[in-house]
């Protein structure tokens, strides 16, 4: 969650007391001890217009949206009715000072707040004519039906009001010259100042200096109002402010007060919550829907947010630019407001200043605040977890009270460990090892497998963690350093054999079988924390790249990094098996070390893709007969010479992964890597500030898209589109070379990101020391059942949705990709995406009528089940 802020300096010579917003000129009115009104662009923050008409300050400002104008109250018991160019329509006298006003929109009711109780003007029935004719805006004035109440009617004594003012004035025009006052007997009305109302439906709520929550039920025509409820204590001080609160499932009124307490009520007036703890009286409420949030002006440097259903304060998960509003010098804020029309929200503070915020629906949902962060990773399946790497390691958790607090929790590094693989010269031979020779053995010299006793990791050193994965099979996070190691965290396979089953029973586990019923689910996730499994020493420079390959029932971790070596490891064992070896290249075959060298620059990132079995499986028409059967898996990796490289792993051994091809096209280093599983594809994004996608078999680069800056983290969510993090500090979503979405909020370079599919959010990290969590983009279209996406694509190659609305252009350009690639003629493509449409539109037409069919058919069985 994060908004953007505009600061306006000394908007008035005099203290801001009050802000409204003018709905038909979208713009702010802002009113002053100076007794000056003044309008304002929030977008530029330009004074528009300032108006003359109080002779004392200004306390209220209302925007009566049925009849389209706008309302002012003073200290000199005025109230003035302007219009949407700045005239005076009306003039109405209120015989003493108003401090606050509401509209009623049901009953087109101005209510002003005074001493002791409360005013109420009514707006004429045919004031929609007479309105078009003063400032040519039509407005109509709906009418709302009674309520039946039991309570008592309060007496009212009739004010006479009236319109006078500069020449120009339109007598009599808004509304009706008498008022009702709300007096009221002993106990049923305010004895003190009127501070704050608040119109909701058909009923409004008053609250005053004498600590009196009012609710009233007002009744349409002839001005009849009756109290319904009144709350003699609702505060251990006089009540400052109210405001309405909606969400999908609740309706408050909050309130609050001088006692520095903000109270939740019921619409019926029951106090539902107390939220205390504030450091000086309450000023300013204002809910937010689009975030859920309650903004909090305490005369504090900067307003707190809270989140009303859980009471709690989370303004340390969120960002509404605090730098930048302070670096203008704003002071305490003392009244924040809430624009629903323009979703912004406006707030003034005590140095005269307005600050605007406009809410961004592409900011963060959420911001964990951490240290320089380069490696991110997350678990897929419940609970989710969220790793963060740097100089620390750290584990995020989200709460169970709101969608924005999260729990931090570090993960050590330095502890008893056994340690895996020397520093030594390579070995020819293939490293085994069994289960038997225990968890503290290790190679001797990284040549064959030799026992040896657990020890403890000499004097910890500060590392750097520079990539990280985790591995959901084995429930492993996997760490790569810049120090040139790699360590391995997992949860003790018995953790929760010693708890009681009572206490298993109410974490939802089977306690016959000591199982999660939650599908996914394992005991040592929930119970047991993260324990350091193993540490691999095998690397010569800083390792940058980890995969997992699951192959013949074994678990395989890939590494490499800048010494150019691919090592691979049991992850089940926790053994060092072998290093890559290219034999098969007569250049290096003579040489060890060369043999061992993958790339010639150093690797960057590492990405496992699928068998050929499951590639021919997903696009049986695309896959080269001669390849469709090759065994092993393809795995492929970036390099800093431009050149990506695919190869094959056949097999655990370090001479069994022929290169299958190299993904050449790239003008500067390949940062980045990853296996769209969903396009069946390779997908790198460089410095060149291009993402390419690539065939798995040709090895061709299929669309090129720029990317505006150079690529830093990519992750592929399950839909196949692609985000991107780059060195302009934006997170970017692909769809094909169509850009869905951009999130802006970080300051600095984004080092990782990733997808929470089940919670349809991005995470991503940066070196601003930030983790935000984003909405994903969910304007994916789904393919059509029984349409056969190969025979109709669009240029977002291998998408399995189709959007027949695509370009003629777009359309186009594939049809010659695709025929330039089925060795047909240039002119032959028109032709081919003319019978292409022509197809798709036919299996539109056929599946739409036997639609109906079907439909008239299962009206035909319901008609004849029903008949006697």
């Amino acid at each position: 969650m994060e908004l953007r802020a505009f600061v306006s300096q000394d908007a008035h010579p005099k203290p801001i007391t009050c802000v409204a917003h003018n709905l038909a000129r979208r713009e702010v009115w802002t009113g002053s001890e100076d007794a000056l009104i003044r309008s304002w662009d929030t977008d530029s923050g330009r004074l528009t217009s300032t108006m003359d008409g109080h002779a004392g300050w200004v306390t209220a400002l209302v925007f009566c949206k049925e009849i389209k104008c706008m309302a002012s109250a003073s200290q000199d018991g005025t109230v003035l009715i302007w219009s949407n160019n700045g005239k005076i329509l009306q003039r109405l006298h209120a015989g003493e000072a108003v401090y606050c006003m509401a509209w009623n929109s049901r009953r087109n009711q101005l209510m002003c707040g005074q001493k002791g109780g409360v005013r109420i003007f009514q707006a004429k029935d045919d004031v929609h004519v007479l309105h078009t004719t003063a400032t040519s805006a039509a407005a109509s004035v709906p009418t709302g039906s009674s309520t039946t109440s039991t309570s008592t009617s309060m007496a009212g004594t009739s004010a006479t009001g009236g319109s006078g003012g500069p020449g120009g004035l339109v007598g009599d025009l808004m509304f009706d010259t008498k008022d009702l006052y709300l007096a009221g007997s002993a106990g049923a009305s305010h004895t003190d100042l009127v501070s704050c109302l608040m119109s909701c439906e058909a009923r409004f709520y008053s609250g005053g200096f004498d600590r009196r929550l009012i609710i009233y039920e007002s009744m349409p025509h002839g001005l009849q109002v009756q109290v319904l409820v009144t709350v003699n204590d609702a505060h251990d001080a006089g009540i400052t402010c109210m405001e309405y609160a909606k969400d999908a499932e609740n309706a408050w009124i909050i309130t609050g007060s001088f006692d520095r307490t903000v109270k939740l009520w019921s619409l019926d007036g029951n106090c539902l919550q107390r939220f205390d703890g504030f450091l000086d009286s309450i000023t300013g409420l204002a809910y937010v829907p689009p975030v859920s949030t309650l903004w909090i002006a305490c005369n504090s440097l900067f307003p707190v947010f809270l989140d009303p259903r859980s009471g709690l304060n989370i303004s340390d998960f969120v960002k509404a630019d605090n730098e930048k509003v302070h670096d203008k010098g704003a002071s305490k804020f003392k009244q924040v407001h809430y624009l629903a029309d323009t979703q912004e929200v406006v707030a003034f503070t005590a140095r005269r200043q307005l600050v605007t915020w406009r809410h961004n629906p592409s900011a963060p949902v959420t911001t964990l605040e951490s240290d320089a962060v380069d490696a991110m990773t997350l678990t897929l399946k419940d609970p989710i977890l969220i790793f963060s790497g740097g100089a620390h390691l750290v584990q995020w958790e989200r709460t169970q009270l709101n969608t924005f607090m999260y729990s931090r929790e570090p993960i050590a590094m330095h502890a008893p460990m056994p340690t895996r693989g020397g520093g030594g010269s390579s070995t020819q031979g293939r490293r085994t090892s069994t289960r038997s020779a225990g968890p503290g053995w290790r190679p001797a010299g990284r040549g064959s497998a030799a026992p040896i006793a657990a020890t403890k990791s000499s004097a910890p050193r500060k590392l750097t963690a520079t990539r990280m994965m985790y591995y959901d099979p084995l429930d492993l996070l996997i760490v790569g350093f810049e120090e040139k190691c790699i360590m391995v965290w997992g949860y003790q396979a018995d953790a929760g054999d010693d708890l009681p089953g009572s206490v298993l029973a109410e974490m939802g586990w089977d306690v016959s079988t000591r199982e999660s019923s939650v599908v996914g689910g394992g005991m040592a996730n929930r119970i047991s924390g993260l324990s350091l499994r193993y540490q691999f020493d095998t690397h010569r420079d800083a390792v940058t790249s980890l995969g997992v390959v699951a192959f013949q029932g074994s678990h395989y971790l890939l590494s490499s990094g800048w010494d150019r070596r691919i090592y691979v490891y049991d992850l089940t064992l926790g053994t060092v098996v072998d290093v890559f070896r290219d034999i098969a290249n007569p250049l290096t075959a003579t040489s060890r070390i060369e043999s061992e060298l993958a790339a010639d620059a150093p690797i960057l990132d590492l990405s496992v893709g699928a068998s050929a079995a499951t590639i021919a499986a997903s696009r049986p028409s695309k896959t080269p007969a001669a390849v469709a059967d090759e065994p092993g898996i393809q795995f492929a990796y970036a390099s800093a010479d431009k050149l990506a490289y695919v190869r094959v792993f056949t097999a655990p051994r370090g001479d069994r992964m022929p290169l299958r091809g190299v993904l050449q096209g790239h003008e500067a280093e390949v940062m980045l890597i990853q296996w769209n599983a969903a396009r069946m594809q390779w997908v790198t994004g460089s410095e060149d500030k291009t993402i390419r996608f690539w065939d798995p078999y040709t090895f061709q680069c299929s669309l090129v898209v720029n990317n505006e800056s150079p690529v830093t983290a990519m992750c592929i969510d399950p839909a196949g589109l692609v985000v991107t993090g780059s060195r302009d500090h934006c997170i970017r979503t692909f769809d094909g070379e169509r850009l869905l979405q951009r999130n802006i909020g970080h300051t600095d370079e984004v080092r990782a990101v990733a997808h929470i599919p089940s919670r349809k959010q991005y995470v991503s990290s940066s070196w601003d020391g930030t983790i935000r969590i984003w909405n994903a983009h969910g304007g994916v279209k789904r393919a059509r059942r029984g349409f056969d996406a190969d025979m109709y694509q669009v240029p977002t190659m291998g998408l399995d949705s189709v959007d027949s609305s695509g370009s003629s252009a777009a359309a186009g350009r594939q049809a010659r990709v695709q025929a330039k690639a089925g060795g047909e003629k240039a002119d032959e493509a028109p032709q081919r995406q003319r019978a292409v449409h022509s197809a798709a539109a036919a299996r539109q037409g056929l599946a739409s009528a036997l639609g109906k069919m079907e439909e008239m058919y299962l009206r035909t069985d319901v008609a004849a089940a029903e008949t006697p």
